[in-house]
């Protein structure tokens, strides 16, 4: 039997039976499994069971169909698989295809069933036939069983062959011959390395090994989904990705070095443009004497501007994380509470968590101590950074969490904290001299431009960081 259960939202636990043939999943009531939530189309997808195989196939969904964080538009499912329709986590289950059993299995014989991997040979004999000849002696030769070779299973696949039984009648002046040995299985260019006849979708860029669906694991990392090796827990990317850019070994400067190039790979130069356009339109709008903006609605335009800026960051120190290259795509929207003000709370405790001591020891009047605390409010911020986006949560912030990270890889640590302090010397240098320019607009503009295009920098060191130092970590 195959079924579905939800694994996040208020339907958690609601379970569906599929039946042979197409089932249709979405918001519709047509659908065969209705899951009500506004990120899943009417009608989202379909899975379709023909006896102890399954396939899904997209049907054309505003926000796709997910397994284990892989987008796909139509492949098999094996037996038990995560997937994601929109924002609702489900997981599919086909016992059949666990068991190998066909859909449908009925015998009216009273034998025996055999174990997986035996032969059994059924020998009829008639009532009238008779086996002895008038002098007592056996008219029928006895029948032997040739011994499988151990040729017969394959050593370099790891993978038991069925073996060949030969039947011969065995005579004084003869010897039974050997059976002829199966040939051993050869795994196919989109074959997973260690489930021969399985197709592969991920490369380990640790072992560099073909994976399929059965040798990758899901893990949380911030808000999003990563996939890892279960035999060498590497980070693991689209072999179709894989193959247009074969991965090479990373080392950490390498990688560092690499982030340079990162704003402007994929569609990085449009986000950047548009951003600077957005940000910049937004922050020109709020200090324009004629902007006729009540208090409180400039208050709710700067949450939501700044929220969704955060949430944008969070996304590249996430994608970084998890090994990707090109920048990732605007954050969708789908609830305001989590999209933005989440997002926003999380930017101004994390900020007020580095600075807050140093501002109130300040404001009372102790400027050593103030100066003190600000020395280490900036060396606490990139970390708590990084720890709140991973964890997108304030837990985050844990003094202990942050300082015990920081001690853990106090020199990569330091070295990012330094290419991160010299970004931020250009960019007060460079707004410094665009001030001169007398030009409308054109200043605010270039200013905005370098200022997200720094800001993107730091955020893509900060998840290299964590790629390479997460076991030293140990956050998840």
């Amino acid at each position: 039997m195959a079924v579905i259960t939800i694994k996040s939202g208020p339907a958690n636990g609601a379970t569906f039976s599929l039946k042979q043939g197409i089932n249709r999943l979405g918001r519709a009531d047509e659908s065969d499994c209705q899951i009500v939530d506004p990120s899943v189309s009417k009608l989202h997808c379909e899975i379709v069971l023909d006896g102890n195989t399954a396939r899904i196939k997209d049907l054309g969904s505003t926000n796709g169909t997910f397994i284990n964080g892989h987008k796909i538009d139509e492949t098999s499912l094996a037996g038990d698989v995560n997937l994601k329709l929109g924002s609702v986590e489900l997981n599919f289950q086909n016992e059949l295809a666990q068991s190998g059993q066909p859909a449908t299995l009925s015998s009216t014989s009273n034998e025996p069933k055999a174990s997986p991997g035996t032969v059994r040979i059924r020998v009829g004999q008639p009532a009238a036939l008779s086996t002895t000849n008038p002098s007592g002696q056996s008219a029928l030769p006895p029948i032997s069983i040739a011994k499988p070779t151990p040729a017969q299973v394959s050593p370099a696949a790891g993978v038991p062959v069925p073996l060949s039984v030969g039947l011969a009648r065995s005579h004084p002046a003869e010897e039974t011959a050997p059976a002829a040995s199966a040939p051993a299985l050869i795994a196919g260019p989109d074959d997973c390395q260690n489930h021969i006849g399985q197709r592969a979708f991920w490369v380990c860029l640790k072992c560099g090994k073909q994976l399929c669906f059965d040798c990758v694991k899901t893990i949380k990392v911030g808000a999003k989904q990563a996939n890892t090796c279960k035999g060498c827990s590497g980070s693991c990317i689209d072999i179709e990705e894989a193959r247009k850019a074969p991965p090479k070994p990373l080392t950490f400067a390498s990688a560092v070095g690499d982030a340079f190039k990162f704003p402007f790979r994929g569609n990085g130069l449009l986000l950047l443009i548009f951003g600077t356009l957005f940000f910049t339109f937004i922050e020109g709008l709020l200090s324009s004497r004629a902007a006729s903006f009540v208090f409180f609605g400039k208050i709710m335009v700067r949450v939501t501007t700044y929220g969704y800026l955060f949430a944008y960051l969070q996304k590249i120190v996430v994608s970084a994380a998890k090994g990707e290259k090109d920048p990732p795509g605007w954050p969708e929207v789908t609830d305001i509470s989590s999209d933005i003000i989440h997002p926003f709370w999380l930017m101004v405790a994390t900020f007020a968590a580095a600075f807050g001591p140093a501002i109130f020891f300040i404001f009372q009047g102790s400027a050593t101590l103030g100066y003190l605390f600000l020395g280490i409010g900036v060396m606490y911020l990139p970390m708590a950074i990084l720890a709140v986006c991973m964890a997108d949560s304030l837990s985050g912030l844990n003094p202990v969490v942050v300082l015990s990270a920081i001690l853990k890889c106090p020199g990569a640590y330091l070295f990012i904290c330094l290419i991160q302090a010299v970004l931020v010397c250009v960019r007060l240098f460079l707004v410094g001299a665009l001030e001169g320019i007398d030009i409308p607009i054109v200043p605010r503009l270039i200013a905005g431009f370098i200022g997200f295009l720094l800001l993107t920098l730091e955020m893509r060191l900060l998840g290299v960081l964590y790629f390479f130092k997460r076991k030293e970590l140990g956050w998840f």
